[in-house]
Parts: C-alpha cells; structure tokens; sequence
C-alpha cells in the first residue's frame, strides 16, 4: 500500500464513457480509492503521532503477535493476540463491529510503526469460543477480544516470528469484502486471457443509443411471439406496456415508484421469459439470474417465484433468512442430488501442499523437529537419515520400556533422558502424538465440502456462528525458544554454524557423533531449517492459496453439473454475490439477467456482472428512493458520482424507460404528499375502499399529520443523532394506537438515526403495555425500510438545534430521494414528528426537499397531536410528553360510564382497551352457580365458588328426606361472617367475608322440597327444585332475590344428617 495517494479518476455523467477499458478502469480506481483511503489517513495519523489514542477514523490494536496458522479450504490465516489498550473505553464486544470478517487491516512492528514496512491484511474470522458474539450467560467475559484470523494480502508478507510485536490499524469506514468482488470482477469483465472482452450489451452501457432492439431469442419463438402469463391479465395499462418491454427488449429499465407493484410485475415478467425460451428452437438450456441489492428482497422475490411455480430455483450465498427459499439453497441442492462427484484431483493437490506448508510451519511451533524434514530440506544426507532411522529400530525395546518412552528418531538420537538437555516439546500433544507429521497433530476437523467447512449448515445454510469463524488444520506458533528463529539479528555466526556443518561431513553415521555434541548440532540444524523456512514458507502459501482456489474452482464445475442437470431455471443471489460467485455464474452461460433495487446498486457491481453470455438485461428500480451507498461520502457527489447507478445514468441520459403509475399500497390522503415527487401517480380502486383502508382507530380520522415541535437534539457517542422528547412522543402515540385496537406489528417507527432507533426501541420495550412476548412493533432506520410497508408509519426527523446556537444541520434528513422512502411506507397513516422550522432553515436542498411536502400535508400539522376518544368522540390536545398521562388508558378525560355483560356501570376513566368490559369490570360477580352458591369473585375474574364445590366433576347426587325420627339441627347464618363456623371441607377462593349476598337464612332439612336428579353438562350436576325457574327469573340483579333453589351446603348438611342416621342403623 503506497503512503501517497492518488488522484481519483472523475466519472461524467453528462457524456457516455470513450471507451469499456476507460469504463471499467474508472470504475475500478474509484472503488479501490474509497476501501483504501480511510486505512490510508490513518496510517498518515499514527505515523505522526505514534503513541495516539483510537480517534474518530481509526481503532488501534497494540501487542499483536502471532499465534499460529490455520489451514483452511478458504485459505491459510494467521491467529494473532492484540491488546485494545488504546480505546477511548473497554470495548464491548457484543455491540461492536469491529473487525468484522473481511475488513481491511494494516499491521507493521511496534518499533518501525508504518515508517519503512506495512502489511495489508482481511479480517478472516472473528469468533468468540466458536461463536459470532460473547456468550455470557456461559460465563464468556464480553470484553475479552475474541479469536482473530487475518488473510494476508500477499503471502510473501507473512508473519512468523512469535516474538515480533506489532501495532494494528482498522479504518471505522470503508469495508472491503464487498468491494474486493466487485473489483475482480471488474478485472475479469476488462480483459479475459490478455484479450477485451465484448458483450451485445455494451452499445448500451457505453452509448446509449435512443432505441432499444429486440432480445435474440425471440427470433427462435414461434411466430416470434412472447408466451403471456394468465397473471398478466391483472395488469393496469402501465404495467403491461412494462411487461411488454421486460419480455422482448434486449435492454430494458422499469421504474416502480412505491406501492405500484413492480415486484408482482417483474415476477410475471420472468415466468413469461422462462416460458418462451422452452419454447425456443435450438436453445440451449440457460437459467435466468435474478439478482437484488439486498437479501430480503431476492427473498421476496425468489419466494414469490416459488409460490406461483415459476421455474425451479437456486439460491446461491448463506445469508436468506427465509426458511422456503433456505430449502432451495446451492447446499441443499448439492447434498440431496444423486448426481454429486467428489473432487479427488483437486482435494489430492490440496492436501500434499497443505502438508508442506504446515510441515514447515511445523518448525516454529516450539515442538521438536522432525528427521524427515532435515533430510528433505538436505541438511542431513539419505545415509544420515537412515542411520537415525537403524538407531531408533536398534534401541526401540528399550525405548518404550524406559519412562514415558522415546517415540521418535530424534528424541532417540538424542538420548533423552534424565542427563540431556531438554529440547522443546509440545506439553499439550500426549506422548503418543508428538513428533507425528503435523497434519495429523493438529488437524481437528473432518474432511468437509468448503461450505460446510465454515460449519455445518443447518436446514440448508451455514449457522450464524459460522460465518465468523474458519475451521481447520491449525498449527501453533510458539514463543518457547524464541532467540532461536532465524531470523535478521540471531546472534548464531557463520563459525558456529560451520563447526556443525564440518561435522555433518565427517559423520556419515549420525550415531557416530558424540552425545555431548549432539544438543549443540540439533539446535544449529534446526536454526538452519527455521532459516530456510523463513523464505519458502512465504511462497508455499502461495502456492496454497492456488490449491484452494483450484479446489472452489473444481467444486464450481461439479455445481454446475449438478445445476444442469437438476433442471434449475432461475438462480437467486445478491449484487455482490453476482461478482463473487462470477465464475460460476459466467460457466452457467445465462442469457437473461434481471437486477431488483437497480437504482440502488452501484454501477460497478452490473459492469463486473456483464456476462458475454447475456443478451437480455432488465433493471427494475426507482432512482427517486434510495441511491447506492459510498463510505466516503463526497465521492457520492460530483465529479465522482458514485451515488449515482447505472440505472439513474442511462435514464437522464435518454435511455427509454417504462414507468409503473397506479399505486396499490396508500390511501389517497397519503398518495397526494407521495404525489409531490411523482405527478403521474394514481390511485388503484382498492385503496378508495374505506374496507381495506380503515381509518387508524384512535386518532378520529386523522391518518396525516405532522406534530411541530422545537425540542433539542444531542449528539451520541458514535456520532448519532438522538432526541429524547420526540423520541417520548413518539413512544406514547404507539402506545396509544395500541390501546385503541393496532396489533404492535402494524406500526412501524422510522428515523434517520441509529442513535434515535436505540432510544425509541429502548423506551417501548420498557412500557409494560408490551411484554417480550407481543413486541411485534419495529423501529428501523429509512435507509433499511426500503420495499417494506405497514399499516402505519411514525416518522421521526430527530434534528432540531438548542435554541441559543441557531439552526442545526439537517444532514440525512435533506436527502431527498430518503425523504421519497420515508413518506411512502404508510398505508393507512403516517405521522411526522420533526421541527419544520429548523428542517427549511439548514440549506437549499432540505429546503426543496421538505418544503413542497410540508405544503402537501396542507392543514394536518401544527404545535400538537389531536388523539379522538371512539366512545364519546372527544377531541384530545396533546402538546407535551406529561400531557398523555391525562389520557394514559387510550381514551379521554370523561367517566366511561359503560356496561359489563352483568349491566355494571365502570366509573373509571374513559379507556380504548375493552370497551366491552370482558376485563376491567371490577365489581361483585354475584352469579348463582351450578352448585347453587353464589359467585363470590370479582366480576371481570372467572367464576368461583368460596366452598370449592367439585364445579368439574361429573357428580349425581340423589337427596332423600330424613327419617322422621332423625334429629333435625338448624343451623343459620351469623353477622359478621367472620365467626360462622367453618365448613368442614377446604375452601377455594375468596372468604365468605367478601360475599355477604350470600347471608342468607338456611332452611332446615325437613323444609327441603324433594329434588329431581338432573345430569347438568360435563363436569358439573344440576339439582333443579320445582320452583327453580320462577325463582331464577326473580332475581333482581344484586344478588338478593329469594332463592329455593338448594344450595350445595344445604346438600351438605343433608347429606350429614343422611350418613348419621345410616351409621346408626348399623348399629346392634
């Protein structure tokens, strides 16, 4: 990496490109510019201060030293210690992003500190004991660094010594993972075996001509007609004349403005293609590719293919968080196909090469070395090596029936024992395994697929855990006997060395040589082979690198085999991945490619992406909402433009282009603010139906409205925006929408903000009103909102200045085309929390942007948020945060004054929720029961009776008259009931304290009429008196009508007086 860098290209906009070289070499400096710049600035920061702290633009990690190599199938990676001792404050790791896999890093030793040498290097993997994030609950401390592995950019920058101490920087901006694809195939779209590629295609890109010809397999059609899906019969005029040029242009840009169904469109669209190339004559088998700048919407889309039968699907990447789609994942279909075959010549190649490199790297782990690889590396001869090897046969008995035994040619030579001096061994390794060829020492994985290598994906794609970390042959680097690695200032001189190598010549039998001599000869043959190895190590992991790359190579050729001959007719992947799965894909030889969230996409990702094979483009976006996202962000601007796609570029350049106008998402009060951006738009029958559109209930018909308000905001931390008063506002009205009716997940909260995502999330997740298990409301940033829509939609526009320091910027909010996204989501409602006043005061272009959309929302705005009661239909005023504590049950500030089912009038105040009062009522229940007891609970609680009669029992119970000569015991209730005498069973429920309704006198039991036995409904019996329906309907309401009807403690005591006198009867 130059220290100095370059000028950047500019990238007109106004001109089509001279040339594809001049084209793609724009394009590829430009990207290369914004991931290196940010690691460049902060290499020019340290250099002038090299003890300074982290800072606004860079992490610093300090004590960085190597700990080993692991060799995985996607590369060798060095495992590195580093200390954060430079952070402002303990990092914690569960909300960090720092090193994310594939982040650009640069390393340099402590004492140069980037003067004379710098190493680039990618973030490989990032785990904490093999997960994504700290598991504390597993006792995991969340501010320890995790494990990290770095790929290097060159190989021959390797790091080896374990003593070396090294200073790390990681830009805050600018991630490089993204773009090292884009480039490459930005490379690979340029030139391919020395020569300029050419498409059909790129009279387009490159000219822009003011017609667009007809797609090339439509001359092999039949009739050269286009097969028309039945869906397309629920097409609106503009989205068949869509269709029309999606189906039979060669190049064809739709523009779908929000809520007019362009997905539907694009999905009809690719299952009329996939229709008539079947029918093509002489056409080769080729899948269409269905690319999105996004993973949720190729999830959508692909989703949508599979629920209408469209084709036969493959997703290629790990990331779908849709588990239909996950079902038709590159994995999925390789491990269930028959027709799967292992790569045995690429897996041959890589094992032999991943054994030499960790055979080498074997020599600086701290272990002994082994004779095999002093004879491989001619520091021994054959003869010398075969005499080791007639030694160790020789004295083998020996060896094993001596202590801990000696295991290897070496440690035999050596005579180790009590009076040698101790060489190095691995303590960790048990006595078996030392000295074994590394690869079968420290290998602690199977032979896996390279995708399952990353962790074995569950249910058709690797766990989340997985894709931060790398597993495979890991092979220590050890700090013990560090002085002795041979590398610039070893203090061993050539006479030393020469001693041992005169005395290699003399001995041909290695065993000849002195025990006392032989620790000195082992030391300086092992400082010769770490010497040695210093140098090739940097070119066998090269040439490691090459084996793992032929391995994906030969693994995509079995994929493509298994993809053709499953029939697959559509593949799914992201923008990026169109560029790192680019040779696969190109191999597929596709003849068609559609590109969802075009306008958001950068150029350079549809440029890398155009294949020779294609001969049909389709760009389905909106250049009005989001624009491609750039790290630096004056390279957005001009003359960089890189905000601007490819879509936006050909489209104000004259390209033709359709655009989609009736909209099927708002209702019409919504549609006229969207309509300040696109005039042409119109409203579809639908949404005019007050039936699919109700009205958001607790707002009185009020679905617009922008609340004003001069609040301040703060800054985070991180540099985010935050304001906690509208973020209070806005946390009471969702609370208020839900007590009226709205389920939490048909509200979504906008903002701008992380800062602000984080202090309205963590407000309503404290409100009682949504416990963990209903929390299905979203707080979400505009920027991640894009092609998601909800009933209704609470915009919060954070900025607003302390009113001593004037206006406040408007920053993010000024954008225009994010504005577009965040006034279009709502379907039923939006509602705008911002200060309008700051808004058109920050600059021209937040001033153009908002000012027409404040004039469209007309007289829905003003200083205060008017919430309506459903049930008296007052009018509520809400100005401040305190101001809802007046209103907190969601209704007004009158008696509600309703009736439960019982006809208990509620005197609480007004409230939405249960205005049937199933729930609230908190008056006597005072039912009479089955078992003939009166209800002694709480209205709005289930029934219950205070003598826990067996009310889910099946019972029949016959009551017969005592005998005349019985003793008859009357027994009344007395006041208070505290000093009746207590039943003889356990009571359930409340004391009869709480139910004096049930004071009532008892009847003896010659009083009893005779019942009739009468089976109630499961689990409960009902005993029915002559008189019981008269004396039912007599009831007044309160409980104090004159029941006949027995209750179950009359059938008590009856039944007492019955088994007294049957005990007596028994008796001589």
């Amino acid at each position: 990496m130059a220290l100095q860098s370059a000028v950047p290209p500019t990238n007109r906009l106004d001109v089509p490109p001279k040339s594809k070289v001049e084209y793609l070499g724009v394009h590829y400096k430009l990207y290369r510019y914004e991931v290196v710049e940010p690691l460049r600035k902060a290499i020019s920061s340290i250099r002038q201060a090299n003890y300074m702290m982290e800072s606004g633009n860079v992490f610093i990690y300090t004590n960085v030293r190597v700990k080993g190599y692991m060799l995985s199938k996607e590369g060798a990676c060095c495992r590195i210690d580093f200390s954060t001792t430079r952070s402002q404050k303990p990092v914690d790791w569960r909300d960090s992003d720092r090193l994310t896999p594939g982040t650009l890093v640069a390393l340099s030793l402590r004492s140069d500190c980037f003067g004379q040498r710098c190493i680039v290097a990618t973030v490989a993997s990032r785990s904490f004991n093999g997960k994504a994030s700290p598991d504390v609950k597993s006792g995991y401390n969340p501010k320890m660094p995790p494990q990290i592995e770095l790929f290097w950019a060159d190989p021959g920058d390797a790091l080896i010594n374990p003593m070396g101490e090294y200073i790390m920087l990681e830009a805050k901006s600018g991630y490089f993972e993204n773009a090292r694809y884009t480039m490459q195939g930005l490379q690979h779209a340029a030139l391919y075996q020395g020569r300029l590629i050419s498409t059909k295609l790129d009279k387009y890109v490159l000219g822009c001509p003011s017609s667009v010809g007809l797609a090339s397999h439509l001359l092999e059609a039949p009739e050269g007609a286009v097969v028309v899906p039945e869906a397309a019969s629920r097409f609106d005029v503009s989205q068949m004349e869509a269709f029309n040029s999606m189906t039979s242009r060669e190049f064809s840009v739709v523009q779908g403005p929000p809520g007019t169904g362009k997905t539907f469109t694009s999905i009809v669209a690719i299952q009329s293609i996939i229709q008539t190339l079947n029918k093509c004559q002489r056409s080769r088998p080729a899948p269409i590719i269905i690319a999105a700048q996004t993973n949720h919407a190729l999830d959508q889309l692909l989703k949508l293919c599979l629920d209408n039968n469209v084709g036969k699907i493959v997703r290629l990447g790990g990331q779908s968080r849709c588990s239909v789609v996950i079902q038709h994942s590159l994995f999925n279909l390789r491990s269930k196909t028959k027709y799967r075959k292992g790569d045995v010549e690429g897996q041959t190649l890589w094992k032999r090469v991943r054994a030499m490199v960790a055979d080498f790297l074997e020599v600086f782990s701290g272990d002994e070395i082994r004779a095999e690889l002093f004879r491989d590396l001619d520091c021994i001869t054959h003869e010398q090596y075969q005499s080791l090897v007639d030694g160790y046969e020789s004295r083998k008995g020996e060896a094993d029936a001596a202590p801990g035994g000696v295991h290897s040619l070496i440690r035999s030579w050596l005579d180790f024992g009590p009076q040698t001096k101790t060489m190095p061994v691995n303590p960790m390794l048990p006595a078996d395994r030392r000295g074994g060829p590394a690869a079968e020492r420290y290998d602690d994985t199977p032979e896996t697929d390279a995708e399952e290598e990353d962790g074995r994906p569950r249910g058709g794609q690797a766990p989340e855990d997985a894709r931060f970390r790398l597993r495979g042959l890991f092979v220590p680097i050890s700090r013990a006997n560090a002085p002795e690695f041979g590398y610039r200032g070893s203090q061993r001189t050539e006479s030393c060395l020469s001693a041992s190598i005169k005395m290699l010549e003399d001995c041909p039998n290695l065993y000849d040589i002195d025990k006392s001599d032989r620790q000195k000869l082992y030391d300086d043959l092992r400082f010769m082979v770490r010497s040695v190895a210093g140098i090739v190590v940097g070119e066998l992991l090269q040439e490691y690198k090459d084996a793992c790359e032929t391995l994906k190579i030969n693994r995509w050729v079995n994929d493509l085999q298994i993809m053709h001959r499953e029939g697959i007719q559509i593949i799914g992947c992201t923008t990026t991945g169109l560029a790192k799965y680019r040779g696969l894909l190109a191999a597929m030889m596709p003849r068609v490619m559609l590109i969802e969230e075009a306008a958001e996409t950068r150029e350079a990702s549809v440029a890398a992406a155009m294949f020779p094979s294609l001969n049909q483009l389709i760009l389905v976006g909106d250049h009005q909402q989001l624009t491609p996202h750039v790290d630096i962000p004056y390279f957005g601007a001009g003359p960089y433009n890189l905000h601007v796609s490819m879509f936006e570029r050909l489209v104000k350049l004259g390209l033709p282009y359709k655009t989609l106008q009736v909209q099927r998402r708002m209702i019409p009060q919504l549609r006229s603010v969207v309509q300040t951006f696109y005039p042409m738009l119109k409203d579809h029958p639908t949404v005019m139906d007050p039936r699919n559109r109700p009205a958001v209930p607790g707002m009185g018909g009020t679905n617009l409205w922008w609340f004003q308000h001069q609040w301040p905001e703060s800054r985070s931390p991180t540099f985010s925006y935050s304001n906690m008063r509208e973020a209070q506002m806005v946390a009471r009205l969702v609370r208020h929408l839900v007590l009226n009716g709205l389920e939490p997940s048909q509200i979504t909260v906008l903002t701008y903000y992380n800062a602000q995502v984080d202090v309205i999330t963590d407000l309503l997740r404290k409100n009682r009103l949504f416990p963990a298990s209903k929390q299905g409301w979203s707080v979400r940033t505009v920027d991640g909102y894009q092609g998601e829509e909800n009933d209704v939609v609470i915009l919060s526009l954070v900025r607003s200045p302390n009113l001593s320091f004037g206006h406040s910027a408007a920053g993010f909010v000024e954008d225009e085309n994010r504005a577009v996204v965040a006034i279009s989501r709502a379907r039923r409602g939006l509602y705008v929390f911002g200060n309008i006043c700051n808004i058109l005061q920050s600059g021209y272009r937040s001033r153009e942007t908002w000012g027409k959309v404040f004039i469209a929302f007309g007289t829905q705005t003003g200083n205060y948020l008017p919430v309506t009661c459903s049930a008296h239909g007052e009018i509520n005023v809400i100005r401040t945060v305190e101001e809802w504590s007046s209103i907190s049950m969601g209704g007004c500030r009158q008696t509600c004054n309703g009736t439960c089912p019982n006809g208990h009038v509620c005197l609480d105040q007004c409230h939405a929720e249960d205005q049937d009062h199933l729930h609230r009522c908190r008056q006597a229940c005072r039912k009479l029961l089955t078992c003939g007891h009166g209800c002694v609970m709480p209205c709005r609680e289930e029934c219950c009776c205070d003598y826990g009669c067996a009310a889910n029992r099946r019972m029949e119970i016959a009551i017969r008259p005592p005998r005349p000569d019985a003793q008859r015991e009357t027994r009344a209730w007395v006041d208070p009931p505290s000093e009746r005498p207590r039943p003889r069973h356990r009571r359930r429920g409340r004391a009869s304290a709480k139910a004096p309704w049930l004071h009532r006198p008892q009847l003896a039991p010659a009083e009893y009429p005779h019942p009739q036995r009468v089976e109630g409904r499961a689990g409960a019996a009902r005993l029915d008196g002559p008189a019981n329906t008269a004396n039912q309907a007599a009831n007044d309401g309160n409980g104090q009508g004159q029941w006949t009807r027995l209750t179950s403690e009359e059938m008590m005591q009856l039944g007492y007086y019955n088994s007294i006198n049957r005990e007596r009867a028994r008796q001589p």
